[in-house]
């Protein structure tokens, strides 16, 4: 696993917080999710240390290349991740294969984010995901704080992943985990940031999730 060093500023940004729900009052905005049994492991706990957290435990790279309809290598990051999280699962393209063209699209935030078709795929050095986790008890506030501000100033918005989520203009999609109490963050390119976004909210559970491993509620 090569270095990260082709990171794009975008994957550099600090994590914001974890999650909530969508509310009841219309305003779109994420509330407190209804709280459901968490599942554990044989011995009844959950949460796996952020310090040997494994980002293959959730997106292996075939998965990865899967989605994207390409090959894939998973580069390290560069940057030191806040305490108690683990360092985001960055996955860089290598070889762009024959994608069809409705993924040159625009993912749902992407009002601004347009690929010439004719001039074909972008060069693979372009094309990095990146998954980071937040799964920390207490920060629930900040990251409703965010969402709220982006989906009032018009920057962001809904998407169907998790209780809540929101894809924010060409740059992240965001959501809050019905399985965990994790907060999770997809960048990148295209309408393949949903589908990653999609794919880690089917596989992320309680038991997985990067944080202090507990006993289950």
């Amino acid at each position: 696993m090569r270095s990260g060093t082709v990171l794009t500023a975008v994957l550099a940004c600090a994590l914001v917080g974890t999650g909530c729900g969508k509310s009841g009052d219309g305003s779109g905005a994420p509330a407190a999710a209804p709280k459901k049994t968490e599942q554990a492991d044989d011995n009844g706990f959950v949460g796996v240390d952020p310090l040997i957290f494994k980002c293959e435990s959730i997106t292996p790279v075939a998965d990865i290349a899967r989605l994207v309809e390409g090959a894939v290598e998973q580069v390290e990051d560069p940057f030191r991740p806040p305490k108690g999280t683990p360092p985001p699962c960055n996955y860089q393209l290598t070889e762009a294969r024959a994608l069809p063209e409705h993924q040159f699209g625009e993912a749902p935030g992407d009002k601004d984010f347009k690929v010439k078709l004719d001039a074909g795929p972008p060069a693979p050095a372009q094309w990095m995901w990146s998954v980071a986790y937040d799964c920390r008890e207490g920060a629930h506030k900040s990251a409703r704080r965010d969402m709220e501000r982006l989906v009032g100033e018009e920057s962001a918005v809904e998407v169907s992943v998790g209780s809540y989520g929101i894809d924010a203009k060409g740059s992240a999609l965001m959501f809050f985990d019905e399985d965990s109490p994790c907060w999770v963050r997809v960048t990148g390119p295209g309408s393949y940031r949903l589908a990653i976004a999609q794919y880690v909210e089917r596989k992320l559970q309680a038991r997985n999730a990067p944080m202090r491993p507990r006993a289950a509620r």
